[in-house]
């Protein structure tokens, strides 16, 4: 009975060690991922993307990308596409696909809610993934944020 509940406390405390030990490994210098450039920043612009003579924008309101909140997002590109697709999913980290509900999946303007959970580390990159069809050509990008940015600065 003594070597059960020798072995059940290593267990425990190997456990700890290791969450313990990925959450620090995980979590990135904060004011450094602040900067990261890779990242839309919505508090100063909508974040672009051009892709040949495309351009495409993507603005999330509120700004600091809130987790656990509804989020508006608009969705815009500088002439009409079609068959509009959009996914959210952890840049990082997996946290299940999340998908982007457009108001229409033709046009030039898009928009809808948008809702995604919190991650324990509190450094959260998410990524929005969008795929489109003009005439017969598909395209796809991708536009990578920080969740919570208020809490990071």
């Amino acid at each position: 009975m003594h070597s059960a509940t020798l072995s059940k406390l290593f267990c425990a405390v190997f456990s700890l060690f290791a969450l313990l030990g990925c959450d620090q490994a995980k979590v990135p210098n904060v004011t450094q991922s602040v900067s990261d450039p890779s990242l839309c920043d919505f508090s100063v612009s909508a974040c672009v993307k051009k892709l040949g003579e495309q351009q495409i924008s993507l603005m999330l309101n509120p700004e600091y990308a809130p987790s656990e909140k509804p989020i508006h997002w608009q969705l815009g590109f500088d002439r009409p596409v079609s068959n509009l697709k959009l996914r959210v999913e952890g840049r990082d980290m997996f946290m299940g696909v999340i998908p982007m509900t457009p108001s229409a999946t033709e046009g030039e303007t898009f928009e809808g809610q948008l809702i995604f959970g919190s991650c324990s580390s509190g450094y959260m990159v998410w990524r929005v993934f969008v795929s489109w069809q003009q005439g017969t050509e598909q395209y796809s990008t991708w536009f990578d944020f920080l969740a919570d940015r208020h809490k990071q600065e």
